[in-house]
């Protein structure tokens, strides 16, 4: 169990740092990828769909990760197979919010348009709700969803 926590722990941290290291080359300037929204014909339209569909992938990511551990199925395999579901799904549940955080940031960045940073400071205060701390890994492996 110890182990599987320092795992999440990793990814969750090294994410996070992944994300901040985005934020400070955006910030110093420094062009980490080669697109830009800004200055070609169809930018608009291009940054109008990555947008809508960046919204509508950060409305459906954020209540799936926070809830992802009280859906049946897989609060049950928690408890009956505790160490290799909660690797699984919990490095699932971290993803599902970094996925969209880090596009947010490149499409920040790409296009300088405020949707996309307000997404992306959305998601990562969402970070603090799925933190694999040893409390909260133990307390996703019990049995006690009927209690809640």
């Amino acid at each position: 169990m110890k182990r599987v926590q320092k795992q999440l722990m990793i990814s969750f941290l090294s994410l996070i740092l992944l994300s901040i290291l985005l934020v400070v080359a955006g910030e110093a300037g420094i062009q980490v990828f080669t697109f830009s929204f800004r200055g070609t014909g169809h930018s608009g339209q291009a940054q109008f769909i990555c947008q809508t569909l960046l919204e509508i992938l950060t409305i459906g990511a954020i209540p799936l990760a926070l809830r992802l551990f009280k859906l049946k199925k897989i609060h049950q395999e928690l408890v009956s197979k505790p160490e290799k579901a909660l690797l699984k799904w919990g490095q699932l549940r971290i993803w599902i919010l970094f996925l969209p955080l880090l596009l947010n940031i490149i499409f920040y960045y790409a296009s300088m348009a405020p949707g996309f940073g307000y997404m992306g400071i959305i998601l990562f205060l969402c970070l603090f709700f799925i933190v694999p701390t040893k409390g909260r890994c133990s307390e996703d492996i019990t049995d006690n969803l009927d209690k809640k």
